[in-house]
């Protein structure tokens, strides 16, 4: 989906909507790999998190109204560069943390590649002998377990995995608290030129017992967890089917109208059972 954000021959840079949009699916891959509580609210958990993930408008304190113009400082700039800053600072922090514990078994399997690689050259230098036949065919054989547990790990394993959780759940708790704030969500309302009724399912953010605390609730990606689905299906379902599907290549060719199409794109009939995806261990 993010490769066909833009068209062939373009580089975006690392403060386009491009590099945006890679970190909010970035962040949503490791969010995949979390389960949340159990009989969670599937329409406003999912609202909750596309704002989260993809809003560029949402003011998550009062200040970010009181920027003067000498105060035009990355953290207080724009309206919407907490936010994204906020992103793309976990976007980084969760790519730094993957690469402390892929690199590590890379370099492991290297090592054992080229043991294997000495080991059935001695032993094709030794012909003949029924042991030596035995010992090579029973050698090959195992040498897929390297492998196997090498792609079981790469496929956006956090290292750290409750330090990561925290701060997934960090991001998801100061966007419902903006939500929740009559002035923030007036001023979003006003942003997005929304009406107060499009946003009626923020009063489901003030029950503790789902929404306060810890959204995701443990790991349970990898296999983990029998029957995972994790959050991203229902999300990126409905974006692909209501909003890539039309567009096309260099979907992102106009910011806004992605924005939009990301935010309050309409659930798909196919996802009218989406509370399986959301909730389902």
């Amino acid at each position: 989906m993010v490769d066909m954000a833009t068209d062939f021959s373009s580089f975006p840079d690392e403060a386009s909507p491009f590099a945006q949009i890679r970190d909010s699916f970035y962040i949503l891959s490791v969010m995949n790999q979390y389960s949340i509580k159990e009989k969670m609210p599937d329409v406003e958990a999912e609202k909750l998190l596309r704002i989260a993930l993809f809003s560029d408008t949402l003011k998550l304190s009062s200040a970010e109204n009181k920027v003067s113009t000498d105060d035009m400082t990355p953290s207080a700039g724009t309206s919407s560069s907490r936010l994204v800053l906020k992103r793309r600072a976990l976007a980084q922090s969760l790519r730094e943390n993957r690469k402390k514990g892929v690199v590590p078994v890379f370099v492991s399997l290297m090592w054992f590649l080229f043991s294997l690689a000495i080991s059935i050259q001695a032993s094709f230098g030794d012909l003949g002998s029924n042991q030596t036949a035995h010992d090579l065919a029973l050698g090959l054989l195992l040498g897929w377990l390297p492998v196997m547990i090498l792609v079981t790990i790469v496929d956006r394993n956090p290292t750290a995995i409750e330090a990561v959780r925290r701060k997934l759940n960090n991001l998801v708790d100061e966007v419902r608290s903006a939500l929740l704030d009559p002035k923030l969500r007036d001023s979003y309302m006003t942003d997005t030129r929304r009406s107060a009724r499009d946003f009626a399912w923020t009063e489901c953010l003030r029950d503790e017992d789902f929404f306060c605390g810890d959204f995701f609730t443990q790991f349970s990606g990898q296999g983990r967890v029998r029957w995972h689905y994790g959050v991203a299906h229902s999300i990126l379902a409905g974006i692909e089917s209501k909003f890539m599907a039309v567009e096309g290549r260099n979907w992102l060719r106009d910011p806004d109208m992605a924005l939009v199409g990301f935010l309050h794109v309409k659930r798909s009939s196919a996802l009218s059972n989406c509370k399986v995806y959301l909730t389902r261990h």
